[in-house]
Parts: C-alpha cells; sequence; structure tokens
C-alpha cells in the first residue's frame, strides 16, 4: 500500500518537472515522448520516463478510457534490455487530466531485450547515452 501511494504521487508530482519531453516518434494515432533520464549515463542501470500520447481515446485493461500513459522504464546499458517498473494511464493527453490506473508491480515485468530497428532501441540509446 505504502508503494501505491509513492509511485502515485511521483507520477502526479513529476508532471511538470518532466515538462522538457523529447519526441521520438509518431506514428499514426500515436506520438512517442521521453524525459531525460533520472540516472547519470554513465551507470549500468538507468531510470527514464516515456510517455505515450494518442489523438484517439483507448481503453486499458480494466476498461477505462485513456489518451496518454506515462512509464518510468529501466534500462540495462550492458546487456541491452528493459523493463517498466511503473505504468500509469491519464484522462486527458501529454499526461494530464486525471489518473485512470497504475500499475506498479515491478516483478510483473521481466527484463526484455531490446530489438534493433525499433522503438524501444531509439528509447535505449537515449537513456544509455549511445549514438
Amino acid at each position: 500500500m505504502h508503494k501505491l501511494i509513492l509511485v502515485t504521487l511521483l507520477v502526479i508530482t513529476c508532471g511538470d518537472a518532466m515538462a522538457d519531453w523529447v519526441k521520438i516518434g509518431a506514428n499514426g494515432n500515436i506520438t512517442t515522448y521521453v524525459a531525460p533520464p533520472l540516472t547519470d549515463k554513465t551507470e549500468d542501470i538507468v531510470k527514464m520516463w516515456g510517455l505515450v500520447d494518442l489523438k484517439e481515446a483507448k481503453k486499458e485493461e480494466a476498461g477505462k478510457s485513456f489518451l496518454s500513459a506515462k512509464a518510468l522504464q529501466e534500462y540495462d546499458c550492458q546487456k541491452m534490455q528493459v523493463r517498466k517498473i511503473t505504468l500509469s494511464f491519464f484522462s486527458e493527453n501529454m499526461g494530464s487530466g486525471e489518473v485512470v490506473h497504475t500499475y506498479m508491480d515491478a516483478e510483473k515485468w521481466k527484463w526484455t531485450p531490446v530489438s534493433t530497428g525499433t522503438l524501444i532501441e531509439s528509447m535505449w540509446k537515449m537513456a544509455c547515452g549511445k549514438k
């Protein structure tokens, strides 16, 4: 319960601090952004926020509509892997409006390899300071 409160507060209060979103891709209905990494790029594990912004609302697993989602992810710069720490859905664009739902079970999300030529690879490169 304490973890849920902490993560919810982190998601809500980070909105203004992450005003420097960098657009890294767009595909039809979806635009993807990242914020500057939260940890030093010289470390093996780097944390970075990502944001998905939609032109048309979608429904998350619980059936609630959302227009954007923020995810805090960890990037393993040595092993070229990624995993989510928390994922929150918002009623409005760019992570604004009400928090529709938050998932924060880091154990649920396993480390997965970063595939080359993907949007996730672009995010990994940005997090890890790769070119």
